[in-house]
């Protein structure tokens, strides 16, 4: 949302403001206009009718009386207004481009349009093409909607059965901000909610009242770390990054903080990637184009961008790859200084090997009330987790007084508290099994304090939680977020098995079937599961999987295009299914081949087992870890196979002959 500044002929990005009549539009105006939010914006007080002319300008006052609007007037606050009269785009480049004298001045530009307007219009004279350098572009589009009347709006019938203008507008906006809400009941907000998303599932939704919202929602970036090799995750690493393992029959890691940041209203995030970040990256491209101005939800500037390790000057061979998470983010500071950012106070940063729903909005909210320079997400832990994971004490106000990585257990033994007393631990009987406070790898930090961390105090530190947040406790304000809810860091083999597991026993805190908030992955156009004459109970099944006759699936996860053959005995197990369907005829014409079809063949049985992508497992094959086998590669092990804390791989691509039985 940034104007041209006089160094850069940048593209100017403008957001559009539509919203009824009646909605909150001009009481959110005038708070951007008149309060001390920290971000110098331009308003633009165009109200459109069916055209793109000026109908009327005005602001409204404290008293509800109208003023006129000069072309430019700068407030007090920093932020600008003008009416504009000539033809908008052209307007907008003239006024705002550079070489004007109001380039520089500001960081966004927001324009509003008449509570009737459908924004079609004006978006089709900001939605340019990159490739044709337009000084002008559209960054994205935030309907104000008045929660107690948008039912009835958007029901209003239209001739032909055409959409109105209420519909037209939450249908293509990115962000909706549901006003009033203060005078509506748990159960009219929730009808009110499921409304809007059944027109538009992709926009965040921000509940206001009196318009008043935190504008970093709107505006806010996240950097999320795609992970090191992977080890603790190997086998499943040996061929995709760790943000691209696959979950829940449908999902990869990374869609879990993904859909957090869409669902904050945070919709810039850039992807730190390195180690084998082809599918990754494959799986980022298509998933979240609606992020990036390809499709007519996401027609704004919101984007998923992969920041990759690369060669550069002073940084060959070795050096150039990343060496833990603060060299990671260290290499890409630089970006801070780009114009886009230069509205940014905080940086999020997250890990991507965690399962969890959070609204980051209420942390980033947390770290501005505690006036904090660092805020670290927290949950409560037990001895054995603790001893993983970054450890915490803190006060009473949730101050860190100390911070250790990966304690041994013998300092463990002084940093337990009452975590249910100090807010951590939702009751007393969790505060006894859980007594110590767990860092999640989740960071807020303040813009300027990350840059000089990083660039100044500790040029050559490696790792966050090791190199800097253990060293600076009582020389910065540093903070401790309680985050309430689900969290796993399915880092290893054995706590991605056990999440997996749980979500399928349905024993599992996270929630997958969340209509306001859903997952957000890419979608695939598959046709649905067949399951004929077989036996699935306590499971999780993915689209395009074919279950035969005869075959029997308990408490496992079932990813796309999974083929399962007759007489097959299926327990405890992960299958994570085939890049492409496969069908009887084929199967039966590789049979013909001497070949080995994709899945499980006839009379299989699989317990506690996971198959990675594209496997071939021949017919009558046992594959159980019948010797119990704990870990390590064992060379008497077939071809293809690995066991890993207790629990039988399949690795990618692999074909197990017929009978094989381990």
């Amino acid at each position: 949302m940034n104007n041209l500044s006089d160094d850069e002929e940048l593209p100017l990005a403008v957001p559009l403001g539509p919203g009824y009549l009646g909605a909150g539009k001009t009481t959110l105006v005038r708070y951007i206009l008149n309060e001390r939010h920290g971000f110098r914006i331009a308003v633009i007080l165009n109200e459109y009718g069916g055209e793109t002319g000026l109908e009327s300008a005005f602001v409204q006052n404290e008293q509800g009386g109208r003023s006129d609007v000069p072309q430019w007037v700068e407030l007090a606050n920093g932020c600008l207004c003008c009416s504009v009269k000539a033809e908008f785009v052209q307007a907008l480049e003239g006024l705002l481009g550079a070489g004007s004298e109001h380039a520089g001045k500001f960081d966004y530009v927001l324009v509003e349009t008449t509570g009737l307007a459908n924004p079609g219009p004006i978006m089709s004279e900001l939605w340019t093409d990159e490739e044709l350098e337009a000084a002008v572009v559209l960054d994205g589009v935030v309907a104000v909607v008045d929660g107690r009347n948008v039912a009835r709006q958007l029901g209003e019938a239209r001739p032909g059965g055409a959409a109105n203008e209420a519909q037209l507008q939450v249908a293509l906006a990115d962000v909706i901000l549901l006003n009033k809400m203060d005078l509506l009941s748990e159960e009219q907000a929730a009808a009110v909610t499921a409304q809007l998303r059944a027109i538009n599932s992709a926009a965040a939704i921000i509940p206001t009242s009196h318009s008043r919202v935190d504008l970093a929602r709107l505006l806010n970036r996240a950097m999320i770390l795609g992970g090191g090799p992977g080890t603790d995750l190997w086998p499943l690493t040996n061929s995709r990054a760790e943000p691209a393992v696959p979950f829940a029959g449908l999902f990869r890691l990374i869609d879990v903080p993904l859909s957090n940041c869409i669902h904050s209203g945070i919709s810039n995030i850039y992807v730190l990637t390195q180690y084998n970040a082809t599918s990754l990256n494959r799986h980022l491209s298509r998933a979240y184009q609606f992020l990036n101005n390809v499709t007519l939800i996401g027609h704004g500037s919101g984007f998923v961008e992969t920041l990759a390790a690369s060669q550069r000057p002073g940084l060959e061979s070795k050096e150039a790859w990343y060496q833990g998470t603060a060299d990671a983010v260290r290499r890409y500071l630089y970006l801070f200084d780009e114009a886009k950012h230069e509205g940014c106070e905080d940086v999020l940063i997250m890990a991507a090997d965690q399962l969890y729903r959070m609204d980051y909005t209420q942390l980033l909210n947390y770290h501005r009330a505690k006036g904090a320079d660092v805020t670290i997400a927290t949950t409560p832990a037990d001895e054995e987790h603790a001893t993983h994971l970054g450890v915490l004490t803190v006060d009473r106000g949730c101050n860190v007084l100390e911070f250790h990585e990966k304690p041994p257990r013998t300092q463990l033994a002084t940093m337990s508290i009452d975590t249910h007393e100090y807010g951590f631990a939702d009751t007393a009987e969790e505060a006894v099994s859980k007594p110590f406070v767990a860092s999640m790898g989740m960071y807020v930090i303040k813009r300027k304090v990350l840059q000089e961390l990083l660039s100044t105090r500790f040029p050559k530190a490696v790792d966050f939680s090791r190199d800097i947040l253990a060293l600076m406790h009582g020389e910065l304000k540093i903070v401790a977020y309680p985050h309430h809810g689900y969290w796993e860091d399915v880092g290893s083999l054995k706590d991605y098995y056990a999440a997996q597991m749980a979500l399928a026993a349905d024993t599992s805190r996270l929630q997958l079937f969340d209509r306001e908030a859903p997952l957000f992955s890419e979608a695939r156009v598959l046709p649905p599961s067949k399951v004929y004459g077989a036996s699935v109970a306590d499971s999780l099944v993915g689209d395009a999987c074919r279950v035969e006759r005869g075959s029997v699936v308990k408490n496992s996860v079932i990813g796309s295009c999974a083929y399962i053959e007759k007489d097959c005995f299926v327990k405890d197990s992960i299958i994570f299914g085939a890049d492409t369907i496969d069908t009887t005829e084929s199967r039966a014409e590789e049979v013909a081949r001497g070949a080995i079809p994709l899945g499980l063949g006839h009379n299989t049985r699989l317990e506690r087992a996971i198959v990675d992508s594209n496997a071939r497992i021949g017919p009558n094959c046992v594959l159980v870890n019948k010797e119990g086998i704990r870990d390590g590669r064992n060379s008497n092990l077939p071809k293809g196979i690995v066991i890993k804390d207790g629990i039988l791989v399949v690795m990618r691509g692999a074909v197990i002959p017929a009978g094989t039985q381990v």
